[in-house]
């Protein structure tokens, strides 16, 4: 791990206030996967190495942590991760810096560097991305953060994707739906029973954000990829595959983080870097 910024004892105490720990799950299935909560300047972080070949690293964490946090985060960003909380105030400032903080972290421990020296940049798309290599990623990567959670996601040879929703009941869901939903999925969300529909709605949506993250697409890609209903709202601990329109395939699930969220992850089928992929396949 990098550098303590905090003492110990101090990183406890302030453990000890916010959240409990978790053990780390393994759920195989055809991938690896783990996920756990991460929790910033404790010692229960992954070892350098932990992260294998086809292995996927996911990591939760609570977003609303004391102001001395928020100050040791903001000495990791970069110039450009600076600038950009310039732009914002209040309590959106100060979970971004969290979300960067969090994500510099954990990029450290698999990296084995000091979490300000990690060069983390974006690429045309908007997606965050190492900046040190001409040639294939060190390790793939995704965050996402919605109010005072956050979502991390590793993988060192596959293209990853996560999002992460509040559960909430909202006025234009059908609007939505029928804007960036196929018709199967409107379909699977049409006969759900009321109560079931805002957590069907937003399995469904993360499902498809976490591959649009993973591929750069956008809410412009949403219809770019079809969800089975079932696989939306079924077993947690199970891969959905599916092709997209350019008939590239991906795994998708669902991730069990705290009530009241829905989250998901995205991971290419093909471990291949990305140029190397065909864009159609052979019938």
């Amino acid at each position: 791990m990098g550098r303590a910024i905090l003492s110990r004892h101090a990183g406890r105490q302030i453990l000890r206030r916010l959240s409990r720990s978790d053990k780390k799950i393994p759920m195989n299935r055809s991938l690896p996967f783990y996920i756990q909560q991460f929790h910033p300047f404790h010692d229960q972080a992954p070892c350098p190495g932990d992260l294998a070949v086809d292995m996927i690293h996911i990591w939760w964490a609570l977003l609303d942590l004391p102001d001395v946090c928020t100050t040791s985060f903001s000495a990791m960003l970069n110039t450009e991760e600076k600038t950009r909380t310039y732009r914002m105030s209040g309590v959106h400032r100060q979970r971004f810096i969290a979300a960067r903080g969090i994500l510099r972290m954990l990029l450290g421990h698999y990296l084995e560097q000091r979490p300000e020296t990690v060069p983390c940049g974006r690429d045309a798309s908007g997606k965050p991305r190492l900046t040190d290599t001409a040639g294939p990623p060190k390790i793939h990567f995704s965050l996402s953060h919605c109010r005072h959670m956050g979502l991390f996601g590793f993988c060192p040879n596959r293209v990853i994707g996560v999002d992460i929703e509040q559960i909430r009941p909202i006025s234009n869901m059908d609007a939505i739906a029928q804007r960036l939903f196929s018709a199967p999925e409107r379909t699977a969300l049409r006969e759900a029973g009321s109560s079931c529909r805002p957590a069907l709605f937003f399995q469904l949506w993360t499902m498809k954000e976490a591959w649009a993250k993973a591929t750069g697409e956008g809410l412009r890609g949403f219809k770019g990829i079809e969800i089975p209903g079932d696989h939306a709202a079924g077993d947690k601990g199970e891969w959905t595959y599916c092709t997209d329109r350019m008939r590239k395939s991906w795994l998708l699930r669902p991730v069990e983080t705290l009530s009241g969220y829905a989250a998901a992850v995205a991971v290419a089928a093909d471990p291949r870097p990305a140029e190397q992929i065909p864009a159609t396949y052979p019938s």
